[in-house]
C-alpha cells in the first residue's frame, strides 16, 4: 500500500478493489489512501486469518469512514459489526456487496 501511495498517475482511478488481504497491510497507509482518494470507490476485504488487535484497528478506520459520510468506501472482514457493514454497504456505489455475502 505504501508503494501505491507513491504513484503519481492515479488521477483517473475510479475503482480500487483489494481482496483476501493479510494483516500485514499497514492500516495507516490504507487510511491515508482512503482519505487521499475520496472520489474513488474503494473496496477492501481481508482474509480470515487476522487477529483481534488488527480487527480493532480496522474498526477504528471503519468508524472514521462512517463518520466522514463519504460514499463508496467498504472494508470487510469476518466477524465485523454487521450494523457498520450494512452502513458501508448502503453507501457503496457498486455491486461488490453481492460478492461478499459469504463473509
Amino acid at each position: 500500500m505504501g508503494n501505491i501511495l507513491k504513484l503519481q498517475n492515479l488521477k483517473n482511478l475510479e475503482l480500487f478493489t483489494f481482496h483476501d488481504i493479510p494483516e500485514s497491510l499497514n492500516i495507516r497507509d490504507l487510511s491515508v489512501f482512503i482519505k487521499k482518494y475520496k472520489d474513488v470507490e474503494i473496496e477492501v476485504s481481508f482474509n480470515e486469518n487476522i487477529f483481534n488487535n488488527y480487527k480493532n484497528q480496522l474498526d477504528a478506520l471503519i468508524d472514521e469512514i462512517i463518520e466522514s459520510e463519504v460514499p463508496g468506501h467498504l472494508i470487510i472482514y469476518g466477524g465485523q459489526d454487521e450494523k457498520k457493514l450494512e452502513i458501508m454497504k448502503s453507501c457503496s456505489k457498486s455491486d461488490f456487496e453481492e460478492d461478499i455475502d459469504d463473509v
